[in-house]
């Protein structure tokens, strides 16, 4: 399959990734090397964008930085930055016995992603080597943070030592280990007995992420009268040690049966091996091209009996597709396909180089096996790269914004509401939001809003509902998908209800959570019953309920029997991001618009008889499209045919379409439907009044002149009549809103600003 059609159909395609690494991808010399090259690369070959930062951590740059190599990796990738390195590198442990997981983080990394991160945006965060997942502390809302573990340094040190050797690199505890896994959502062991580790440690999700390269096969080398077995390694202990175990077996093999070989050994481990006295070994030190070494033998040899992590020569040695003879331990993390791969011991091994001596065929079966090892390790990393952007399963313990997903679209007044409800509690709280229902209008650009302030969490019917869409719309494959029941058990703070979500649990326990319910808001989309009756479920469900509505209504007043707090909120914090808003109030002002629950009313009769009287303008109403039924909307229109009629819900869109608003809207009575374009009249300056508002008189002495609220029938029509007749009285009406009227400061926001607070407090105490 061609790199084109692989981009096609991964979730990698279009993503931008950061990868931090503390080795260089040029030159490719040694193993370490060799596998952030191949996954960086195979992520782009899927379509990926590679951003690599590079703190210099290696030994060969401790000196002199290689431009050289410093030009090639620009070339490799879309951007390279390279991090100052600002203490000493790969000291032994400063107290203690092990090091700890951040002995060995630098904070000239921290610096570098905080510029990274403020000019820089990132669908997934990288980070290789255990030692290194600080990064992932710096990492903002949004992207997925996946570890690159490469091995498991839990162990390490003991591991060593039962075999003889000083402890040496880095070596730290399990419990210092699961610190730098429960900072990423994907945790990428080298092999599936890492993975089985890690597990027992860390709750993130764990994946084997095999070493696994393109297979180019070298010209197989014509055996001459001795057969030239290969080992190659770098210069430390764990290979020395191995090495000369197993070559000490094979002199005593070959004394015994003068097996007609050699073994050919490259790699700066030369430089410690202390073999003169062995004749049938040649050593080759290091090499220029690994061409030079694979070609000067007829199999690779693998004779490690303990060590940590994956043997990334035996990978490339598969990729060069040579034929292998290894120990079981060897080849542990790669996918067996000849017996003679995962051999029990030394001497079996120089059994299979005996049975290949004496029927040279074998070389070729082993190359075969070699190749189809590759094959399927590929098959398997591509598993783990498309699993790593699925779910995200692990969302930091947050102040919840349950939103409904038709709503996350630029022109839903909710879709503001919940974002400046997020801005206002992310001053003390960490923030998610929870997107449930079925995703008709779901906007990818509303999204990117909502992740500004936090992760975002989808129901499953909304995931369902996007369906191939899902990473599309939501800018990430890694996004969680949980029933709003699973998200309540999952110790998250609270929850600040936009929408009545699907599954909200009877409890015999109330939750130890806060909940707090915008009654208003809820009323866009629910009935005034179906919103009482939800705050009386959340009465019995959670711990601390408040429940508020823009001003005090007659809704508020309908939860006055349940045992929660009521608060007076507006609807918005400041307004200054509701494009909403500024749709609504920011175009030519030529409409008189009626609000009005249903389109066929006595009181909406009066009133467009009275327009009829009074004014040329274009008439509109403003309907909520539950209340009444396809009939009688159409017969409204046959009656009307001069008004235009306009659902509620779609009211934003439309006056954005047509490019005209409201020259002065009237609400006839109060209905809980309107709260929200009610408010962003008020904030918008659009002049608006109330009729036949139900226990209501005139407004004060002091609004005499510029009236705004009217109960009786007489009056209502009177004050309709007299602005409409006198545009000065609408204009003194708008001066009147700009004058003295504003919503700035509110107590119903401070009120939530001292509930948040209060909350982290005791969340602290308790963790104290």
């Amino acid at each position: 399959m061609s790199k084109l059609s692989l981009a096609a159909k991964s979730t990698w395609a279009g993503k931008s990734v950061l990868v931090v690494a503390p080795t260089p991808t040029y030159p490719i010399d040694f193993g370490n090397r060799r596998r952030i090259f191949q996954v960086c690369q195979r992520l782009k070959n899927l379509g990926a964008s590679i951003t690599y930062l590079h703190y210099p951590g290696e030994s060969d740059w401790r000196e002199s930085v290689s431009l050289e190599a410093q030009r090639a990796m620009m070339a490799q990738w879309d951007n390279y930055y390279i991090a100052p390195v600002t203490q000493p590198l790969h000291m032994p442990p400063q107290q203690g016995d092990y090091h700890t997981i951040d002995e060995w983080w630098d904070p000239g990394i921290g610096d570098m992603l905080r510029w990274i991160f403020s000019t820089h945006s990132f669908d997934v965060v990288i980070v290789n080597y255990t030692w290194l997942s600080k990064a992932l502390d710096f990492v903002p809302e949004g992207p997925v943070k996946i570890l690159d573990t490469h091995d498991r340094f839990s162990g390490r040190r003991e591991v060593l030592e039962s075999n003889g050797i000083a402890p040496e690199f880095f070596y730290t505890t399990p419990e210092q280990e699961k610190i730098a896994l429960d900072r990423a959502d994907v945790v990428w062991a080298i092999k599936k007995e890492e993975e089985d580790f890690f597990k027992t440690i860390t709750s993130r999700k764990v994946l084997t992420l095999l070493h696994a390269e393109p297979v180019v096969p070298r010209h197989t080398r014509k055996p001459g009268q001795v057969i030239a077995f290969g080992m190659v390694g770098a210069r430390n202990n764990i290979n020395v040690r191995n090495f000369t175990a197993f070559l000490e077996e094979a002199h005593k093999f070959l004394r015994k049966t003068l097996l007609p070989c050699e073994i050919v050994i490259a790699g700066t481990c030369c430089d410690l091996l202390q073999i003169d006295h062995l004749p049938f070994v040649r050593l080759l030190g290091r090499v220029e091209t690994m061409d030079e070494f694979y070609d000067s033998v007829d199999v690779i040899l693998g004779p490690m009996s303990f060590s940590t992590g994956l043997k990334i020569k035996i990978g490339e040695a598969l990729s060069y597709g040579k034929g292998v003879i290894a120990h079981a331990h060897c080849f542990e993390g790669y996918v067996p396909t000849h017996p003679f791969q995962t051999l029990p011991s030394f001497w079996d091994m120089m059994r299979a180089c005996a049975a290949v001596v004496r029927d040279p065929s074998l070389i070729q079966v082993l190359e075969e096996a070699s190749r189809q090892s590759m094959h399927r390790a590929g098959q398997q990393v591509s598993e783990t790269l498309e699993e790593s952007l699925g779910q995200k399963v692990q969302v930091d313990p947050a102040m919840i914004v349950a939103i409904h997903a038709r709503d996350v679209n630029l022109r839903s007044p909710l879709l503001y509401h919940a974002l400046e409800a997020a801005e206002y509690i992310a001053h003390q709280s960490k923030v998610a939001f929870y997107i449930e229902g079925q995703p008709e209008k779901m906007d990818a650009k509303a999204v990117r809003l909502l992740r500004r302030w936090g992760p975002a969490i989808c129901s499953p019917a909304t995931a369902q509902g996007l369906g191939a869409r899902l990473g599309a719309t939501m800018g990430s494959q890694g996004v969680p998908v949980m029933s709003f029941r699973k998200l309540l058990d999952a110790g998250h703070y609270g929850v600040w209800f936009a929408c009545i979500p699907e599954g909200l649990p009877t409890r015999r326990k109330r939750l130890p959570m806060h909940a707090i319910a915008p009654l208003g808001v809820l009323a866009q989309r629910a009935s005034e019953a179906e919103v009482v009756q939800f705050a009386k479920r959340l009465s019995e469900t959670f711990d601390q309920v408040a429940v508020s509505d823009t001003e005090a209504s007659a809704l508020l007043a309908a939860t006055g029997n349940l045992p929660l707090a009521r608060y007076v909120i507006p609807f918005l914090w400041r307004g200054h991001t509701s494009e909403a808003m500024r749709i609504v109030s920011g175009q030519d002002r030529r409409m008189v618009t009626l609000l009005s629950p249903t389109p066929g009313s006595d009181a909406l009769e009066l009133v467009l008889e009275i327009c009829g009287l009074t004014t040329d303008r274009q008439v509109e109403v403003v309907y909520d499209q539950r209340a009444c039924t396809p009939a009688q909307l159409l017969a409204a229109q046959e009656a009307h045919r001069s008004v235009i009629f306009t659902p509620l819900q779609d009211y934003v869109r439309t006056v954005e379409k047509r490019r005209s608003g409201a020259y002065l809207v009237a609400e006839l009575g109060e209905s809980s439907a309107f709260t929200c374009l009610r408010e962003m009249m008020h904030r918008g300056c659009v002049p608006l009044i109330q009729l036949f508002v139900s226990g209501h008189a005139a407004m004060s002495e002091e609004e005499d002149e510029v009236r705004r609220r009217e109960a009786g029938t007489l009056a209502s029509a009177d004050l309709l009549a007299d602005l409409l007749l006198d545009w000065q009285k609408v204009d003194a009406l708008k001066q009147l809103r700009i004058d003295r009227y504003s919503y700035l400061n509110d107590a119903g926001w401070a009120y939530i600003w001292d509930v948040v607070r209060r909350m982290m407090e005791e969340r602290r105490a308790a963790a104290a």
